[in-house]
């Protein structure tokens, strides 16, 4: 089945194929690190082969989720509300979590060549990096913050109204039952009467004043009793 060609060029269908990858790439390098050979190949004296298949597959992992965090932002509406809030937060947001994880990952090779000088400072510079893009992601959801108040606004002026949708007040005794039952749960009053086009037979609305179905005049009670003045 083809797909949209507009589906096909927005950023979420490229968000997508780039997280499809990224499982794949992990599976297949998981897999090769398992091999018996791997632990048993040493490549510059301290790095066995299955230290360095995992170091460059969780490596283009981080470069493809980079990737997919770029096109799944652009993906989202620039209106407001959550999305525009998410959609705010989300860069620096994926920036950190690329450097905490990036960070680790690098370490794991680089840790077999420096001594604790060189463990210093790279660590001092990741320590600083994180912190850096920690503050920018506070400093972001605080400048959109009012954009997520909004939404939430609106979702507790809708609540209320939620109730309404479902029920309905009897004619007779003002108490709320079901709105598709016939009879008050309250009272045993009918809830709703039935009315009907005398043209076509068509259900009615009480207020209606033509029928939807026809177009024939909706006479009231009031309408059709004689007058005995």
């Amino acid at each position: 089945m083809e797909i949209m060609p507009s589906f096909k060029s927005s950023g979420g269908y490229r968000a997508a194929q780039y997280l499809i990858t990224i499982l794949i790439v992990l599976l297949v390098g998981y897999l090769m690190s398992l091999l018996p050979v791997m632990s048993r190949l040493v490549i510059a004296d301290r790095l066995a082969a299955t230290g360095l298949v995992l170091f460059v597959t969780q490596m283009t992992a981080l470069v493809l989720f980079y990737l997919f965090a770029v096109n799944a932002i652009a993906a989202l509406p620039k209106t407001g509300g959550v999305l525009f809030f998410v959609k705010a937060v989300s860069v620096p947001a994926a920036l950190l979590i690329i450097v905490i994880i990036g960070q680790g990952v690098i370490w794991q090779v680089l840790g077999l060549f420096v001594g604790a000088t060189g463990r210093s400072f790279y660590f001092g510079i990741a320590i600083l990096l994180i912190v850096l893009i920690g503050i920018w992601l506070v400093w972001v959801a605080f400048q959109n913050a009012p954009y997520l108040i909004d939404s939430m606004e609106e979702v507790k002026e809708t609540l209320p109204a939620l109730p309404s949708l479902r029920t309905s007040a009897c004619p007779e005794c003002g108490q709320l039952s079901s709105r598709s039952a016939k009879f008050c749960c309250h009272c045993g009053h009918p809830k709703h009467k039935e009315f009907k086009c005398s043209a076509c037979g068509e259900a009615l609305q009480e207020d209606q004043k033509f029928c939807h179905n026809c177009g024939h005049s909706i006479e009231t009670a009031e309408q059709k009793e004689p007058d005995h003045s």
